[in-house]
């Protein structure tokens, strides 16, 4: 009873809306008023399916998420299983429910399959309808039709199923909700996940709305079938509604391949029916070479034989049967052949499969979520179960740590209590052992001075024994009471060292043991943290006692499916220790250390107290020692005060005797050194001397060279350079002088250096004797000086500064530095400067013999420079005679220059002449042409008055046009001689201008920039001298040489002339033709007058015989 009045509600539902489109349709007067209503019923199919497909989408997604994480927690659970009391009961529920879930997965993936080739096929659906209906499209109700897109036949419903979501949400939209797949998925997600949802009712709403589409899905498909079209009389017919048509895939199918077979149409209304069918084959071999589509008609249709067929060919490449039209036409004859009586096992129309897809696919849905939902429930189950025993047996860690933890803080706090005291014990016995060390070091350094007084005394005087005696007795009793001391401290020592380091070793074990707290503490802190996040997850941020360990009754919370992942996440940070007893031992050797210490610190208290009694006792004793070891310094000290004067009065007599030795060395070092020098600058000056000797000649060969150059190439004489030959002569005579000269200085100069081996050899030995001398006598000032070290202030007068006193006053000396001065004043040698003497005067004779050297090398410098001061004077001379004659070479090239800018003068008065006569010759043929225009209009005037006048006009007519040729010639060449004229006339300008400005820059150059020629090269003569280098100089003068060429410019008025000719004899030419021209205008206007009186017939018989 409920369904049915479901079913009724629906239908009403339906007829209201389409009643609302249907209104909306007729209120826009469409001319295709079926085909909206056909699509709006079309469109409530499409809606319920795209909802019911979205719905499907959206459930099992959902459950597909849930499946997922029940999935995630139980595989967590099996890698873990350490964590659990009883593993194997915890492995076996887990395993179990893993599996379970496998199977939910897999049924909710088959389910969304399922879904896609539901809406796939809806799609197929209605692209065969109407493919089934396209050879007569106008007999036919359709909404939705096929057309080809991109080059391919597809259903216009394809753009719905390529999004679904648009569809969808479009559908909710008409009934006013305001609806999307997102939407509806976040919906049904909040359902699935939520704790409170009752998942057996949400089914069950579900089995319930599923069930009714079956209902929906036949009024919506009866609503399309049953619209019929109340057509005008003036239009199609359209009888039959599409949905109505008992047409299958099949049937279609044959017929395509036997148009696209034979390319006949069968007589359809439609022109592109071929191509149409051949898309449509395509079509259905494409949705089989498509490897998403579950599906195709063939297969669905049980189209055995056809669906091998074409799955053969998209074997062997679908792209090539695409492209190519032969290869389909090919498979259609053989289906032709093969199949055109073949039969399919299920053979149903576009809406026979609609309905049928519906009731397949909804039972088989409903069936899925059942399945599904028995599974998922029962996995959660078993894996959620596992939870009681992971939260005790964490627990359980957790207090154990605890427990640890609080025993370590415990041990650490008692350690450092103990530390502070033992340092301290220890800090005075070291105290009480320092304060023995002083005493005993006072002790032993008081005894061992008195005994070093006495036996440092006895090298300079053997006096004062008993003082001796008495000091050797006291310093055996204070050696007997500091052994006992020692050996006291040596024990207390070991103590303390074995004590600090046994302090060291509890720090170290105390260090440990704090470490291990810390790390228990951070740990415990994190773990702890992870417990009770786990608690409050699992309660759902329910408040808990955070103290879980004092809890005796503590009972694990239920955990859900939606917060397991996490729970499980923080439970297994919560383990045992992996250190524990490692704890344990710790502990054990802490107390140890402990005991220990306390034993040693007992010890050193005692043996440090008998160190400072006996420190104490031997200090007395070495106080009595030192007061008797004073007396016997005294006299030992006074003894060494004389021997020290003694010592001095040596050395200052060898010091004089050393100061007038090197004063003679140095006298003989500086006459050599001069010696040297001045040989040295007589060699460089007698360099400098050669050079200049040397550059004077090359300017006089250069000169002459230049003025002989100058002579030959521009004044084209030899008799301009006799003055310039003979005083390079003279210059080159003066140059081998300098030679001569320099050579003997050279000599000298080698001699020189050949016995600087000698003189260096005699040099050396004089410093090596004064050098061992020195050594000697500093030797001895320096022992003199050191004996400083051993006065108590540190000072000592040097032997020098000690020569002017009368006697050295030693204000204070220690017995021992007098001891240690007596020892060192006995070891000084004897200063001996007999071998010095000797190599001085070696040394003196070789220098002697250097001056000798040094007198010859400066006479003969004097000769040399003389020489070079005459070449100087001659080089002078031959450069005013050489700039002379460059002077009169360049006064030469004006001359030449004058002589160029003459004939060029010449040239431009010729060119001009020409160019004035080129113009008249085109003024006259001007006038012949006139002339010859002139007897042309009167010979056209003449035939117009007489027909015996027209031969004489055609000859006319004739002449005047060679005329008119020949004076358009020579007005062109006589303009381009005018032209060629002016362009040689400033040519030539310009040429002159050059010549007048390169020699006054000529001018400039050679004068250095001095004098300036401003005047025409044919007016004045040169009255600048050459001031210049001179072979720059030459160089400008002879480049004026390249401006004197002017054979271009000889050539150019040639060519000129021969074109003036040319043009005087076409003006010629055209002369004679215009007087032809005259000559037969004449013969017109006689004929004119001839004829006046003639018949009009005998003229025209005399014209005939005329051209005849």
């Amino acid at each position: 009873m409920k369904s049915s009045f479901s079913f009724i509600a629906v239908r009403l539902v339906i007829v209201l809306w389409l009643a609302a489109v249907c209104r909306v349709s007729f209120s826009k007067d469409d001319s295709e008023t079926w085909k909206t209503e056909q699509k709006n019923r079309e469109k409530v199919f499409l809606c319920g399916a795209a909802d019911l497909f979205v719905e499907w989408n959206v459930t099992f997604g959902a459950l597909q998420k849930r499946a997922e994480k029940v999935n995630a927690t139980a595989t967590k659970i099996l890698r873990n299983l350490e964590l659990y009391k009883n593993s194997t009961g915890v492995k076996h529920n887990t395993s179990v429910a893993i599996e379970m879930v496998m199977g939910v997965m897999s049924n909710t993936s088959a389910a969304l399959n399922v879904s896609r080739g539901f809406m796939d096929g809806i799609e197929r659906d209605f692209f065969n309808a109407f493919e089934a209906v396209k050879d007569y499209p106008e007999n036919f109700t359709f909404g939705y039709s096929n057309g080809v897109y991109n080059g391919k036949r597809e259903s216009e419903i394809l753009e719905f199923f390529k999004n679904v979501t648009k569809l969808f949400t479009e559908c909710k939209n008409r009934t006013g909700r305001n609806v999307t797949i997102d939407l509806l998925g976040q919906e049904v997600m909040n359902e699935v996940d939520n704790e409170t949802t009752n998942l057996t009712e949400w089914e069950e709403k579900r089995k319930t709305k599923w069930n009714g589409s079956l209902t929906n899905a036949t009024a919506w498909l009866s609503q399309m079938q049953n619209y019929t079209y109340n057509h005008s009389t003036d239009a199609p017919k359209r009888t039959v509604n599409i949905w109505a048509y008992n047409v299958t895939a099949w049937d279609t199918i044959k017929k395509d391949c036997y148009r696209i077979a034979y390319n006949c149409s069968n007589s359809s209304t439609v022109s592109t029916i071929v191509n149409s069918s051949r898309l449509n084959i395509l079509r259905h071999l494409q949705d089989i070479a498509n490897q998403s589509t579950a599906n195709d008609s063939l297969k669905e249709n049980g189209c055995e034989g056809a669906h091998e067929l074409f799955q053969s060919t998209v074997s062997a490449g679908f792209s090539e049967v695409e492209n190519n039209e032969s290869k389909l036409k090919e498979m259609c004859r053989n289906f032709n052949e093969t199949l055109q009586n073949g039969t399919c096992t299920t053979n149903m129309t576009s809406i026979g499969w609609m309905r049928h897809r519906f009731n397949v696919a909804v039972p088989e849905m409903i069936e899925r979520l059942s399945k599904s939902l028995i599974h998922l429930m029962s996995a959660e189950k078993l894996v959620m179960g596992t939870f009681t025993d992971l939260f005790t047996s964490r627990r359980e860690a957790l207090c154990n740590e605890t427990h640890v933890v609080r025993q370590m803080n415990n041990t650490f706090d008692t350690m450092a209590a103990h530390d502070v005291l033992w340092k301290a014990d220890i800090k005075f016995a070291n105290s009480s052992l320092v304060s023995a060390d002083r005493n005993i070091s006072e002790a032993k350094n008081k005894s061992d001075a008195a005994l070093k007084l006495v036996s440092e005394a006895q090298v300079v005087t053997s006096g004062h024994l008993k003082v001796y005696s008495d000091a050797h007795e006291a310093l055996s009793s204070v050696k007997s009471a500091e052994n006992a001391s020692v050996i006291a401290k040596g024990v207390a020592l070991v103590l303390i060292g074995k004590a600090e380091s046994e302090q060291k070793e509890v720090e170290k074990v105390r260090s440990e043991l704090g470490a291990a707290r810390d790390e228990k503490k951070s740990r415990l802190e994190a773990i702890s943290k992870n417990f009770s996040d786990a608690l409050e997850h699992a309660k759902n941020d329910f408040a808990h006692d955070a103290n879980v360990c004092g809890e005796s009754d503590f009972v694990a919370p239920n955990v859900s499916i939606y917060v397991a992942e996490a729970v499980f996440a923080q439970l297994m940070a919560v383990n045992f220790s992996a250190d524990s007893t490692n704890g344990d031992k710790l502990l054990e050797r802490c107390t140890q250390k402990v005991k220990a210490m306390r034993e040693f610190v007992k010890e050193i208290a005692l043996h440090s107290n008998a160190t400072r009694d006996n420190a104490s006792q031997a200090l007395q004793n070495a106080i009595v020692a030192e007061s008797k070891s004073k007396e016997v310094e005294k006299n030992a000290i006074d003894v060494v005060k004389g021997e020290i004067n003694k010592k001095r009065n040596e050395i200052c007599a060898a010091g004089g005797n050393m100061i007038a030795l090197f004063g003679k060395v140095a006298e003989l070092e500086r006459q050599l050194e001069n010696h040297y020098k001045n040989l040295s600058a007589v060699g460089e000056l007698s360099k400098e001397t050669m050079n200049r000797a040397l550059v004077v000649v090359q300017n006089c060969t250069a000169a002459t060279t230049i003025a002989m150059e100058a002579v030959i190439t521009v004044l084209k004489t030899t008799n301009e350079t006799g003055h310039v030959v003979d005083a390079n002569s003279s210059c080159a005579k003066a140059f081998v002088n300098v030679t001569n000269e320099d050579g003997v200085i050279r000599r000298v100069l080698s001699n020189t250096e050949t016995t600087k081996a000698h003189v260096e050899q005699m040099h050396g030995g004089v410093n090596t004797s004064l050098a061992v001398g020195k050594s000697q006598l500093e030797q001895m000032k320096g022992n003199f000086t050191a004996l400083s070290e051993f006065t108590n202030d540190g000072h000592l007068a040097s032997a020098g500064s000690a020569c002017s006193l009368a006697d050295i006053n030693v204000s204070e000396l220690t017995l021992e530095n007098a001891t240690k001065i007596y020892l060192k004043l006995s070891d000084f040698a004897t200063f001996n400067a007999s071998r010095i003497e000797a190599s001085l005067t070696l040394f003196g004779n070789v220098v002697s013999g250097i001056s000798s050297n040094l007198d010859i090398a400066v006479k003969h410098h004097k000769g040399a420079a003389g020489n070079a001061k005459h070449a100087e004077i001659k080089a002078k001379e031959v450069e005013k005679e050489t700039r002379a004659v460059l002077n009169k070479a360049l006064e030469k090239q004006r001359k030449k220059l004058c002589g160029t800018i003459k004939q060029l003068t010449e040239i431009n008065g010729n060119t001009t002449v020409l160019q004035k006569e080129a113009s008249l010759v085109r003024e006259s043929a001007n006038a012949h042409w006139k002339r010859a225009v002139t007897a042309g209009l009167d010979a056209e005037e003449a035939a117009a008055r007489a027909v015996a006048a027209e031969p004489h006009a055609f000859e006319a007519t004739l002449r005047y046009q060679m005329t008119s040729d020949t004076a358009r010639n020579t007005r062109i060449d006589a303009g381009r001689v005018i032209k060629n004229a002016t362009f040689s006339l400033h040519s030539n300008k310009e040429r002159i201008r050059k010549i007048n400005s390169k020699f006054a820059a000529t001018i400039r150059a050679i004068s250095s920039q001095q004098c300036e020629y401003k005047v025409d090269v044919c007016k004045s003569a040169v009255v600048c001298n050459v001031t210049s280098d001179l072979e720059k100089s030459l160089r400008d003068i002879r480049n004026l040489t390249a401006l004197m060429n002017i054979t271009v410019e000889k050539e150019a008025l040639t060519r000129l002339s021969l074109s003036e000719k040319n043009v005087k004899e076409l003006m010629q030419e055209t002369s004679r033709r215009a007087n032809a021209t005259e000559a037969a205008a004449a013969a017109a206007l006689n004929a004119a007058e001839d004829s006046k009186c003639t018949p009009l017939y005998l003229q025209l018989l005399h014209v005939v015989d005329n051209l005849s």
